[in-house]
């Protein structure tokens, strides 16, 4: 470049100076003349080199313009940017766009709903690590069913302070999906007397429904430990489902200091670390070091890697974890539908092992394990459980 260079961008350059796949940098340019043209005015000084930079030419796709995403993960890899949570982000824009859009004196109480009870219910879970893009998604869903109800009202010329509970009741005699996300805002909504009490449903935990068949399970396992056309990805993380009962949520988040390498080759979990045995073993210990085969498929982003504690099934943005969405996908294509593997492998533990050592092996809640115990003593008693072959 002729003109000087922002020196914030010094970092930047230099680690793209230091990869050595030039055809893929070059690709990259190429195919991203958004990220290229915003990049190139950054370095001259035309406009500011921050996030609202990026939000503004991310658009109003709630900041899903993938190569200025992936830019923006380039620049806080290097230290030109602070880091902040994209999804946490992209959160309180799409609430923005709905409080904006909410009707009447009702976009007073939504937005009070927003800032006073959902956000902050959101930043407490990420506060304790829970996984941000599956937080941040049903955060968002918690929201779409009030602002129906609101939408109804409006049609009648009402808001919520005048909700009666004839309206309710037929409202949610066709919204039965929305019943929970409006049952939680009509209860925030009395105790800050801003909606008179109505009668509510109660929301009631179902139990577990679908399952695999036994030998159905047995061959998705034997799959994962030994086939060999499956990506090591794939064979980690359909272990980790089907034998252990992981959320694919959970799994996404495993790091390489949850391994211990050994011997014996060991995966905390839980409270308590579980012992890995071959061939899955060898798979976690270069999965931990970072020699799985799917990093080479991460471009660019390799020469902005910093952290030592690696993410066990990293994406493709420097320091970017695998979506739990393209893992879940990644399962399927395996023959692998999570819900009925994590289901079977809970319920075949559960008769096994304590609610309590159960919850410490696997990172489970002692009531969530005290629920399995349940369904495997009760309802679900009669099902076979895969045999340990």
């Amino acid at each position: 470049m002729s003109e000087p260079v922002d020196p914030r961008l010094n970092s930047f350059i230099v680690r793209l100076a230091a990869t050595h796949d030039f055809p893929q940098l070059r690709q990259w340019f190429l195919r991203s003349p958004a990220a290229t043209t915003l990049l190139t005015r950054m370095a001259h000084g035309q406009v500011p080199i921050d996030h609202d930079t990026l939000d503004a030419a991310a658009g109003d796709r709630g900041g899903r313009a993938i190569s200025v995403e992936h830019l923006r993960r380039l620049l806080v890899a290097a230290g030109a940017l602070p880091p902040r949570e994209e999804y946490l982000a992209r959160l309180e824009a799409a609430f923005a766009r709905v409080i904006e859009h909410t009707p009447g004196e009702d976009q007073m109480v939504i937005a009070r709903y927003v800032h006073w009870h959902v956000l902050p219910g959101v930043r407490r879970r990420l506060a304790t690590g829970r996984d941000p893009q599956r937080t941040c998604t049903l955060a968002r869903g918690m929201l779409y069913g009030p602002r129906r109800l609101v939408d109804e009202l409006h049609s009648r010329g009402e808001h919520i302070g005048s909700l009666r509970q004839p309206v309710l009741d037929q409202w949610l005699a066709r919204r039965r999906s929305d019943a929970i996300s409006v049952s939680v805002f009509l209860r925030w909504a009395a105790r800050h007397r801003l909606a008179s009490s109505v009668n509510l449903p109660v929301p009631r935990m179902n139990d577990p429904m679908d399952f695999n068949d036994p030998d159905q399970q047995w061959e998705l396992l034997r799959r994962c430990l030994h086939d060999h056309t499956l990506s090591p990805r794939t064979r980690l993380a359909g272990t980790l489902v089907l034998m252990y009962g992981q959320h694919a949520s959970t799994i996404v988040q495993l790091r390489a200091s949850h391994v211990t390498p050994g011997p014996p080759t060991t995966l905390r979990l839980g409270t308590d670390a579980v012992e890995i045995s071959e061939p899955i073993a060898t798979v976690l210990r270069h999965a931990a070091t970072g020699t799985i085969s799917t990093l080479a498929e991460r471009g660019i982003a390799n020469s902005f890697e910093t952290s030592e504690d690696r993410w066990l099934f990293p994406g493709r943005g420097p320091g970017k974890r695998l979506g739990t969405e393209a893992l879940l996908n990644e399962l399927r294509r395996a023959g692998i539908r999570s819900r009925q593997a994590r289901n079977t492998t809970l319920l075949t533990l559960a008769r096994e092992l304590p609610p309590a050592v159960l919850a410490d092996l696997l990172g489970i809640g002692t009531s969530t394990a005290d629920r399995w115990r349940q369904w495997a003593g009760g309802t679900w008693a009669a099902y076979e459980v895969p045999s340990h072959r």
